[in-house]
């Protein structure tokens, strides 16, 4: 198969990035490249249905009219390509259509992680959570974070204190979402200033509660 060069298409939304990849997709087809061989991610399903009804689409098109074969032959760089070359391309996909790589982002690593699970140091079964599983397992995590077996009463302690210091003391409705959103925002400053040594010169951009805030919940995440 002939070599075809990387390209990155940076645009915004409605500017013509998925006709651009639908084309690159079908040019692949025409250098020979197995179908099951190439892989083309969205981040959502219905992009990923979209894309793929987007290539159908055209080769069906170009299969069966001498103008559209000659105008998509333009577009992915085969001039000389016909409605055969097109025909026998679509053929080609829809056989394979079982075994093809096209669909969203979080799909393509679940299956990864599920062929070398061992590898990545996983066991048994394990899915990819929905919004709704993801806000539940982290305010189980919260939960247990806090739990008074499992976190050092001064470590608790600076979590509260923190939270306190960062909210001006105000009472929140939502105390489980504004705390849930006050840890991500620890840990944000944690990844800037640098491991639990807070007070050494890494940490210097935080308040030192802060500092010791976001070390802290950084233990109790590893506990």
């Amino acid at each position: 198969m002939n070599r075809i060069s990387n390209t990155m298409i940076r645009a915004s939304a409605g500017t013509g990035k998925t006709y651009q990849l639908t084309n690159r997709f079908i040019q692949l087809l025409l250098y020979g490249a197995a179908p099951e061989r190439i892989i083309a991610l969205t981040f959502t399903r219905k992009a990923a249905g979209e894309f793929f009804e987007g290539i159908l689409h055209k080769l069906a098109k170009a299969a069966g009219a001498p103008a559209e074969a000659a105008d998509l032959a333009k577009g992915t760089g085969h001039p000389g390509a016909g409605p055969a070359e097109f025909r026998a391309a679509l053929r080609r996909l829809l056989d394979s259509m079982g075994l093809l790589t096209l669909g969203t982002i979080d799909s393509f690593f679940h299956r990864v992680l599920g062929l070398f699970s061992a590898e990545f140091g996983l066991g048994g079964q394990f899915e990819i959570m929905d919004v709704h599983e993801m806000e539940q397992a982290r305010l189980t995590v919260i939960e247990q974070m806090l739990a008074a077996r499992q976190v050092k009463k001064t470590e608790q302690d600076n979590l509260i204190k923190s939270y306190q210091l960062a909210t001006a003391g105000r009472n929140n409705l939502d105390f489980v979402g504004a705390f849930a959103k006050h840890l991500e925002e620890c840990h944000e400053l944690l990844l800037r200033g640098g491991p639990s040594d807070a007070g050494g010169q890494k940490g210097v951009q935080m308040n030192r509660m802060q500092a010791h805030a976001a070390a802290d919940m950084h233990n109790l995440a590893a506990a």
